[in-house]
């Protein structure tokens, strides 16, 4: 009995020392599930959004470009990694939650040859309500900059 009684009192600590709370995280799990939208050349796409690892990441599919990206806290630090179709992972940290805008700017990147290569680096995602939002990601390239808006709505 006793033993039963230490282990519980180990996991509640654990629970509470490592898993707390992050509003805009919490807001991105709100996400689970499937979406449909139009992309920034009007060509219909899907997106998922799956909570893995235990509730501790969430992994966004973008499945006609093959692209991911997941979503995680680093301390108390909402950060994301988004795996490119350009071959580079740029890393981006969330600012706070501003309404319904939270807002990523690029932090570094892995297998980025230079600042002037194109790589994904800022990300705005608008949740409008439980059944729409909107995903603002900015690329940059040879030192300009240019915005590519999805609209998506979800499907289940």
């Amino acid at each position: 009995m006793k033993y039963g009684l230490v282990v519980f009192l180990v996991l509640f600590v654990a629970a509470f020392s490592f898993g707390g709370s992050n509003p805009a995280f919490d807001s991105m799990k709100s996400l689970a599930g499937d979406w449909k939208g139009v992309g920034p050349d009007g060509k219909p796409f899907t997106v998922s959004y799956q909570v893995v690892s235990g509730g501790t990441v969430i992994l966004e599919r973008m499945n006609e470009e093959q692209m991911l990206t997941t979503y995680y806290l680093n301390g108390n630090d909402l950060m994301l990694t988004h795996y490119c179709m350009a071959n580079n992972q740029p890393r981006m940290k969330a600012q706070a939650m501003n309404g319904k805008n939270l807002e990523f700017q690029f932090v570094d990147a892995t297998n980025l040859t230079d600042a002037n290569a194109g790589h994904m680096n800022g990300l705005v995602v608008t949740i409008e309500d439980a059944d729409h939002i909107q995903e603002n990601w900015a690329w940059s390239e040879m030192g300009k900059t240019e915005s590519h808006a999805f609209k998506l709505e979800r499907t289940k």
